[in-house]
């Protein structure tokens, strides 16, 4: 065996943190477990403080959102009914939440942080997450319209978008936040119809308008959507209340009239052997001739996929990391998470297993795996980060458990390390912790990167809706990557600098997440390689 774990451990190591709420003798371990750590630490905080400051965990004198949570205090879930929604819906509804939303077994609402425990406490729901999502965008410079080649549609067929509807989800469209840099060139919604960038008379079935979170991103996908085929209609919805309310929304947008719906948002806890409802929705509007396109994604091959082969151990089932006749039971990482602010870098996971899951309409995963996060040398377990607002203190390297599967619920985890010293070392240990092993495993960094991996992470990103059966995924190619522009002087050097010579038709990004279709029965397809896509 290459690496023994020297630390002697117990699978209590891995629970989640008790917290002050356990006082009540009513409430249990399994009650609040229902909740995951994240919603722990804000259920915790709203005893202590009020508004949006519950949705911090602190670390070093700064603090780290866990979920997202309105300045009056309403954290963002998305609850599993544990048997008909209707009933789940009533409980929220008396506890006080809103915007509530549901779709299948999923419940999309806005809950007081200081009813999170009464949630936990209640029969009618299976589990609650905090509804974490991001949209694939970035720097933008237009030039999509001579790389896709519609202006020879315009100018030598006269083909416009005249009569034609496109539907939208994004984040918002008109929450107009203003700049978000010095260097930004900004407009408000109403100079973009004014400058003919946009068309007036958008429909705005719903808008995201908390201004600490919306960049209308929405609205930018119009703006070059509408550059390519004037006088094109849109109606847009947000993607950003929850999963229900995404679903909900694209089925929406298809009963009003689009003719077409394109999103970029991923939900970091969509499944991946399975389709969620998000993709079920996909589905349903394809099925009834609406075609969808949706953002493969941003996240290059950062993503580790393995059949799991288990091993018994002192602590449990371990997956055996080893491709060959030796024993690893840990997987060596040098994390580079993104800057979060204070010293503190985070680099989130999504990491499932080939388990049903409960919020897809399936029988719940009756088996419960865990990573385990553990320090350079694998000798001792890296501890849960504390609960705490602003001026909280911590250990240098914590995790954050934000969505704890199993045991009934989906066969996913999203977890967090966050890291104040820059670059840290950590082995990763895959934990059968209640049933039997899964045959595979698979993790998607989906926040930061890594810097270094003992075994490859070169496996597809894209999942969740953007590998729908009913869909398209769109991936990412810089107009220098594309045949329109072969022969310009102006990008020859932008595009040796890449590492490209000529690319026909085009050439992928390295940072476009790479798409492969997953199925619950663990077929693949590989669809695309980066940096080319046949």
């Amino acid at each position: 065996m290459k690496k023994i774990l020297a630390a002697t451990v117990s699978v209590a190591a891995l629970m989640l943190p008790t917290h002050g709420v356990m006082a009540d003798a009513s409430v249990t371990q399994e009650h609040m477990k229902k909740l995951g750590g994240a919603l722990m630490h804000v259920s915790e905080n709203a005893r202590k403080t009020t508004g949006a400051m519950t949705k911090d965990v602190g670390m070093m004198n700064h603090s780290i959102k866990l979920a997202e949570v309105t300045n009056d205090g309403y954290v963002l879930v998305d609850a599993v009914a544990s048997g008909e929604a209707k009933e789940l819906i009533a409980m929220l509804e008396s506890v006080g939440a809103k915007q509530i939303s549901s779709y299948g077994k999923t419940v999309s609402a806005q809950v007081p942080a200081n009813k999170l425990t009464d949630m936990a406490l209640s029969d009618t729901m299976a589990f609650a997450k905090p509804a974490l999502m991001t949209t694939n965008a970035g720097l933008v410079r237009q030039r999509g319209d001579r790389s896709i080649r519609t202006q020879f549609n315009r100018r030598q067929r006269g083909l416009d978008g005249e009569g034609f509807t496109v539907g939208i989800l994004s984040d918002s469209y008109a929450c107009d936040p203003g700049r978000t840099s010095n260097r930004d060139r900004y407009t408000t919604p109403a100079q973009d119809v004014e400058n003919n960038d946009l068309p007036s008379g958008t429909i705005i079935r719903d808008d995201l308008d908390d201004r600490a979170i919306c960049t209308d991103e929405g609205r930018a996908m119009a703006q070059i959507i509408y550059d390519a085929v004037p006088g094109v209609n849109f109606i847009f919805h947000t993607a950003f209340n929850g999963q229900s309310d995404f679903a909900n929304g694209i089925v929406e947008l298809a009963r009003q009239g689009a003719d077409v719906i394109v999103d970029d948002v991923l939900y970091f806890a969509e499944p991946m052997f399975q389709d969620g409802i998000i993709a079920q929705a996909v589905d349903q509007v394809a099925s009834i001739g609406v075609p969808y396109y949706s953002a493969a994604g941003n996240m290059g091959r950062a993503s580790y996929e393995t059949e799991y082969h288990p091993v018994n151990t002192g602590i449990g089932t371990l997956a055996d990391f080893d491709p060959g006749t030796g024993v690893d039971l840990v997987q060596g990482l040098i994390v580079d998470g993104v800057d979060v602010g204070g010293g503190i870098e985070q680099t989130t996971f999504s990491f499932q297993w080939d388990s049903p899951n409960l919020s897809a309409g399936g029988l719940g995963a009756q088996n419960d795996v865990d990573i385990m996060v553990f320090n350079a040398d694998a000798s001792e377990v890296i501890p849960n980060c504390p609960s705490a607002g602003p001026g909280g203190s911590g250990p240098e390297i914590c995790v954050v458990r934000q969505t704890d599967g199993g045991n009934g619920g989906d066969a996913i985890e999203v977890l967090s390390i966050l890291d104040t010293t820059g670059g840290a070392t950590v082995q990763l240990a895959f934990l059968t912790e209640t049933g039997d092993a899964p045959e595979f495993v698979k993790y998607v960094v989906v926040a930061g990167n890594i810097a270094a991996s003992e075994y490859p992470l070169n496996a597809s990103t894209s999942y969740g809706h953007s590998n729908a059966a009913g869909g398209e995924s769109v991936a990412a190619s810089a107009f220098f990557f594309n045949r329109s522009f072969i022969g310009n002087s102006r990008v020859q050097q932008v595009r040796a600098n890449a590492g490209e010579q000529e690319c026909v038709p085009a050439c992928l990004n390295d940072f476009s997440s790479l798409v492969a279709r997953q199925f619950y029965l663990m077929s693949t397809v590989t669809v695309c390689h980066p940096p080319r896509c046949v």
